[in-house]
This record gives C-alpha cells, structure tokens and sequence, in this order.
C-alpha cells in the first residue's frame, strides 16, 4: 500500500497518487453502490425521456439542492427556439456538434466543448449533426423535476 514520503503533506500524496492512476491505464476505480451512504443522493436509472421539443430529449441525470444535471439528446437538424431561464448553465457536448446562439451570437460546438451560459441570457440551438449533450444548472431546474414525477406517476 502506498503511503506518505517523509516529510510529504497529504495534498502532495494524493496528487501523486491520483497522476500515478492517470499514467497506468490498467488500474481501474471501482465501488459498488451499496458502499455509498444512505444520506448520498443516488441517480435513479429509471428517469424519464422527455421530449423538450420536436426532435430534442432530455433525461434527469442528478440533482442535488443547488444543482440539476441533464442529458439532452439532439437529432440532427433539429432546433430549441432562442429562451432564457434564471438558472445559470453550463453545456458540455459529449459527442456531435451543434450552433449555440447567444444572445444572437453563433457559437459553433463539437464534442469535448463545454460552454458557459450566465443567469436569463437568450440562448438557442441549431443542431448541425445528432448530437449528446451533459447540461448541468444552478439553482435546480425544479419545473423538469415536477415532470418527471409527473411522467413516473403515469400523468403525462
């Protein structure tokens, strides 16, 4: 087991420990969900599909008191119509590429990008090929949680 070198503050030993994971691709992290407190939220793999609108999905990914996590899904072609919210947004395209436009400016994004959207900033898309999308916002998007109850309870 490793352990501290002479004189090495836990900060260091755990930076070196974490390079030394990154540089051996054999060495794999793993835990089961059991071994997580009960206290933890947990996602819950049974969270609906909704469709935000024609051609664009979305499914809850995590949510916690201050922050609600999303994965939007984008057919190719398909376009969200310019709209504002008061949560601040951070976009992270997983794979595709997609026309971001804020505040009327173009803003083309492929995968690997992530991009910042401010507090009630107009915002659209255009989706240039099918594109996956990981959204996470600040506060929580409480209208898309009430849906998604709404759709595990049969309502919608």
């Amino acid at each position: 087991m490793a352990r501290p070198s002479r004189g090495e503050t836990p900060l260091h030993f755990w930076g070196r420990m974490l390079s030394t994971l990154r540089t051996r691709s054999r060495i794999k992290i793993a835990f089961s969900i059991d071994s997580i407190p009960d206290n933890v939220p947990k996602m819950k793999p049974a969270n609906p599909t909704i469709e935000i609108c024609p051609g664009i999905t979305r499914r809850t990914v995590a949510h916690g008191k201050t922050m609600y996590q999303m994965l939007a899904t984008l057919a190719a072609g398909s376009r969200m119509p310019a709209h504002s919210h008061p949560q601040e947004q951070i976009v992270h395209i997983l794979e595709g590429k997609m026309r971001l436009i804020v505040d009327g400016v173009p803003h083309e994004l492929s995968t690997g990008d992530s991009f910042y959207l401010a507090s009630n900033v107009p915002h659209g898309v255009e989706t240039l090929s099918a594109t996956r999308v990981l959204d996470t916002f600040s506060p929580p998007r409480d209208e898309y949680l009430a849906i998604d109850q709404k759709a595990l309870h049969g309502a919608l």
